[in-house]
C-alpha cells in the first residue's frame, strides 16, 4: 500500500482529493509459486525445466480516465476501491546438447507457453456518450465492455554456441513466437565473441527483436481518449 501524498497526474486538486492526504490509496497483492527441475547427465546433456503461476492485484480508488481529471479520484464512484486482477502462468523447457562435429558446440533446445488472463473492473469503464466524453466510436459498445482479456504465446527456440578457436565463439540462435492474436513472429539472432588476450573479451551481436503486446493493447475493449487536458 501507500500513504497517499497529494501528487495528482494533472496538478489539479480538490477537496475529495486533499481529503485523502495521507491516507492509503492504493494497493499492490502478489503471489507467485513455481516449480523447477534441472537435470544433468554423465553423457554432459542437461536440461532446465520450470512452471510458473503469478497473481498480481491492483486495488485502488477509482480514478478519471481521460481529460483534466484523468489520474484525479473519482468522487462520483460507487466503490471505494477497484481491482485490476492478472493471472499468469509460464511453462518453460530447454535441453542443451554437446556435440563434437568439427568444431566443440553446445546445442540448446526449448520451448516455452505463456497465458495471461486480466480482469480489469477499472480501465474499461470510460464512457464513450453523454457529457465530457470523447464520443462513441463505431464498432465498440458504448457501456457494458466486457472486463476480460486473454492472450497465449506458444515459443520455440534453438541457438548453437561454436567454439571456432579457443578464444572465438559464434552462436547463431533462432526465436519462434505465435500469439493467439496478433500470429506468428520469427527472430533471428547471430552473436560472436572474441577473446583478445587474458583481460579482454570483445563481444558483437545482431538480432531482431520482439517484444509481445500487452492485454491492453490487444483488448477491443480498452479505450484511450486524449480529449485535452481542459475537457
Amino acid at each position: 500500500g501507500n500513504l497517499y501524498a497529494g501528487d495528482t497526474q494533472n496538478t489539479n486538486s480538490d477537496a475529495y482529493t486533499r481529503s485523502k492526504y495521507g491516507d492509503e490509496t492504493n494497493r499492490l497483492y502478489r503471489q507467485n509459486y513455481a516449480l523447477t527441475w534441472n537435470g544433468g547427465w554423465d553423457n554432459g546433456v542437461t536440461t532446465s525445466n520450470w512452471v510458473q503461476y503469478e497473481h498480481t492485484r491492483n486495488s485502488r480508488i477509482p480514478e478519471g480516465l481521460a481529460g483534466g481529471t484523468e489520474g484525479k479520484f473519482n468522487e462520483k464512484a460507487t466503490q471505494d476501491f477497484v481491482d485490476i486482477d492478472l493471472d499468469d502462468v509460464m511453462l518453460h523447457s530447454e535441453v542443451n546438447l554437446p556435440i563434437d562435429f568439427l568444431v566443440n558446440q553446445t546445442l540448446t533446445l526449448g520451448t516455452e507457453w505463456n497465458q495471461q488472463r486480466m480482469k480489469d473492473l477499472s480501465s474499461n469503464t470510460q464512457a464513450l456518450t453523454g457529457a465530457n466524453t470523447g464520443g462513441a466510436i463505431d464498432g465498440v459498445s458504448a457501456t457494458d465492455r466486457s472486463p476480460y482479456s486473454k492472450a497465449e504465446i506458444f515459443s520455440l527456440f534453438a541457438e548453437n554456441n561454436m567454439e571456432l578457436t579457443d578464444s572465438t565463439i559464434v552462436t547463431p540462435g533462432l526465436r519462434f513466437d505465435h500469439h493467439s492474436i496478433v500470429g506468428n513472429n520469427w527472430s533471428p539472432a547471430l552473436n560472436i565473441s572474441q577473446g583478445l588476450g587474458d583481460d579482454f573479451t570483445l563481444k558483437m551481436g545482431i538480432a531482431r527483436a520482439y517484444k509481445a503486446p500487452s492485454l491492453y493493447q490487444t483488448n477491443p475493449n480498452y479505450i484511450l481518449y486524449s480529449k485535452g487536458q481542459g475537457c
